[in-house]
């Protein structure tokens, strides 16, 4: 059995454990023979695996699979676009670019009969998405409501079940691995919001751009007066805790949906 050939963007915490694990994993039918990163440096691995154009993996006819795992929200689009249209199926978890370009991608991958997955970008581990996707097909879902972001999660318990204050909840967060030295993106709403967007689209048949949801988090750094850390208006901050009622019009969950080859 011939195995899939993965063009892999993005070598950091995700894509090294991603290569570690296909290479030690024995039942693996699938390799990585590409890595597309920032720039060129040391790294734990032969040097020949890397490039930093984009087109070596994008026009190389022997990729069967590219999996993205970059950062950055807009790079992350332009690749994603540029696969589906040559026809590539593709696997991304950044929940920043799918929510802001969700319909157009499933259009994308409709029209070029390639698969677009995303499980991992919005609470992969449960799985959300694949749930919702093939056990909740025949319902009508009304609400959606959770905790949606695991190091608001884990400060939320500490201040309210432990009383602790929440600068030292925060610390011990990020000692612990739960939160970044930046911790914006998730004490700000910012994952959360995200995530919100990408499950309402597969529980609810519906999609709201970000801009238009309600949110607000905890401030991390200062910010202009009247504005967010995004430059929109503050009353259009993030929460961590999401509550999402569609009551008007709801579309059945299947009208928007991924193809699957």
């Amino acid at each position: 059995m011939n195995k899939i050939k993965i063009g892999l963007f993005g070598f950091g915490v995700v894509g090294q454990g991603i290569f570690q694990v296909l290479s030690k994993s024995r039942n693996a039918h699938a390799e990585i023979v590409k890595i597309c990163v920032r720039s060129n440096k040391p790294r734990s691995i032969d040097a020949s695996y890397f490039t930093t154009d984009p087109e070596v993996i994008l026009s190389n006819p022997e990729i069967d699979l590219i999996v993205e795992v970059i950062d950055d929200a807009a790079a992350s689009y332009k690749i994603v676009k540029a696969a589906l249209q040559k026809g590539i199926p593709v696997v991304s978890g950044n929940k920043a670019m799918l929510a802001r370009h969700l319909p157009e991608l499933i259009d994308l991958q409709k029209k070029h009969n390639v698969a677009l997955l995303y499980d991992a970008s919005s609470c992969g581990s449960i799985p959300v998405i694949r749930n919702l996707e093939e056990y909740y097909d025949n319902d009508l879902l009304l609400e959606v409501k959770g905790i949606l972001n695991g190091s608001s999660n884990y400060i939320l318990s500490r201040v309210f079940d432990h009383q602790e204050s929440y600068d030292a909840a925060l610390a011990q967060a990020q000692a612990l691995g739960f939160a970044e030295s930046d911790p914006s993106f998730d004490i700000e709403g910012y994952d959360s919001l995200f995530k919100l967007v990408i499950i309402t689209v597969h529980a609810l048949g519906v999609y709201v751009h970000p801009d238009r949801i309600f949110t607000y988090g905890h401030p991390v750094r200062p910010r202009k007066r009247g504005q967010d850390q995004t430059g929109r208006p503050s009353g259009q901050g993030q929460r961590p805790e999401v509550h999402d009622v569609r009551h008007a019009r709801i579309r059945h969950p299947r009208q928007i949906h991924l193809q699957r080859r």
